[in-house]
């Protein structure tokens, strides 16, 4: 689910969820999963998305890759 970025303005988001996905993701391939995705959002203004939501949200699809992997 989405949760609010801290420092971030107007409403900015990152996606939460990382916490315990590792045991997710070893439960899930043991029953014959193949793929996982992850959806990040980001708010699309004439100011927005800020550096800040973008370089979470990477991070966070990063960090999402490499459980996965």
């Amino acid at each position: 689910g989405l949760s609010p970025l801290p420092g971030a303005a107007d409403g900015e988001t990152y996606t939460r969820g990382l916490e315990g996905l590792e045991a997710a993701c070893r439960g899930y391939a043991a029953e014959g999963a193949k793929f996982a995705k992850w959806r990040a959002t980001l708010k699309v203004s004439s100011t927005l998305p800020s550096d800040l939501a973008v370089e979470r949200n990477a991070d966070d699809l990063a960090r999402y890759a490499k459980i996965c992997q």
